[in-house]
């Protein structure tokens, strides 16, 4: 679950340049694994659901990628109960549209 927030898209649109089509940049705030199903270490032990969310607060680049295509980037920081986690996101994906 997350949310982002396109920082730059009115100036884009005040400099009369796009402001969609997958081309803007980001801050972004996410909450992962929620809620998860365990994996016993051994046969015996029973399955049971666990709580152990993790957030990642991140800044991007979202640009287009030829007429179908775009790309994500850009530092994230990942933070749970015990941990710090600093990394880069890299995202190449594929838009598919219908008219």
């Amino acid at each position: 679950i997350g949310a982002r927030y396109y920082y730059s898209i009115n100036k884009r649109i005040k400099n009369s340049k796009s402001a969609n089509n997958f081309h803007n940049n980001y801050f972004a705030l996410t909450i992962n694994d929620v809620v998860k199903y365990s994996n016993p270490e051994t046969p015996n032990m029973p399955r049971e659901w666990m709580f152990e969310p993790y957030f990642e607060f991140s800044w991007g680049v979202q640009r287009r990628l030829g007429k179908m295509g775009y790309i994500n980037m850009g530092p994230t920081i990942r933070f749970d109960k015990t941990s710090f986690v600093f990394g880069v996101n890299l995202m190449i994906g594929l838009g598919l549209g219908f008219k």
